[in-house]
């Protein structure tokens, strides 16, 4: 892709009126002034709390599978956890008493040294995938052309 020029004043042309690239302030503030804000209003907590998009993630973790955080409830045992507790998720973030536990660290060996790796517990996984599903399907829909 080519580089856009123009005559511009820079630091080290001091006036001089040779050509410049364009900078990364001048560029951002065409593209603000050419384009209109996104509208996120479709991303809604009732919208990630729907039985479907909920139902959804729980697929998604599932099939992620993946080692147990903190609490030590394995992905396969997250379906029989909410099961058994019914609404606990749904109502504790309503609520606003939705804590995510802490991540337990793991660190994974590597030729020079380890890795450090954080593992959400089952249940914040859940509830990380759910937004992240309402979000990434919001910004490919504002990224389709023809929408505001």
């Amino acid at each position: 892709m080519a580089q856009k020029t123009s005559t511009c004043p820079a630091p080290d042309t001091r006036g001089t009126g040779k050509k410049c690239r364009e900078g990364a302030k001048t560029v951002i503030a065409k593209e603000e002034t050419t384009h209109a804000e996104p509208d996120f209003s479709g991303i809604t907590r009732e919208r990630i709390l729907s039985p479907s998009n909920l139902l959804l993630a729980l697929k998604q973790v599932e099939s992620n599978k993946g080692v147990s955080g903190v609490d030590g409830m394995r992905t396969e045992e997250l379906r029989d956890y909410i099961v058994s507790h019914p609404g606990e998720l749904t109502s504790a973030v309503r609520e606003g008493r939705y804590r995510p536990s802490p991540v337990k660290r793991v660190t994974i060996p590597k030729p020079e040294k380890g890795r450090d790796l954080g593992i959400s517990t089952a249940l914040d996984r859940l509830a990380q995938q759910a937004v992240a599903q309402v979000l990434g399907l919001e910004l490919r829909l504002q990224a389709e052309p023809g929408r505001v």
